[in-house]
């Protein structure tokens, strides 16, 4: 099974991170800051190597999400804003994935949950 998590570098992320691949789960994590920026549970996970793909992108970019959800069965959402984005995380968490991105580029049908952006255009 593959998933895509969004929040890697945020704790709660993280332990999700290291939870599924303890289970075997094949894991894209979404990372504006790239690999160096996971904690050290993560990146020295014993699986990471193996199973472990880090996108360097933003989660507010329509095709940095459409490289990280295509083929993934889930998209776990951990953003926080630290009050630094001009967008609601919460009202706006599933407009990117009905507006943005087609259903045949990221295989999670209606279980999907992603964050849009005023930089999104519709």
């Amino acid at each position: 099974m593959q998933i895509t998590v969004l929040g890697a570098t945020r704790p709660i992320g993280a332990h999700v991170i290291v939870k599924a691949l303890d289970k075997g789960y094949t894991v894209v994590a979404l990372v504006r800051k790239g690999r160096d920026a996971l904690p050290s549970t993560v990146k020295d996970h014993p699986k990471a190597e193996q199973l472990l793909k880090v996108i360097t992108g933003d989660a507010t970019n329509r095709d940095n999400l459409i490289e990280a959800t295509n083929g993934s069965e889930a998209v776990l959402n951990f953003l926080g804003s630290r009050g630094a984005l001009k967008t609601s995380v919460t009202t706006d968490a599933t407009k990117v994935r009905y507006w943005h991105i087609p259903p045949s580029s990221a295989e999670v049908d209606n279980r999907s949950s992603l964050i849009s952006s005023p930089n999104l255009q519709k």
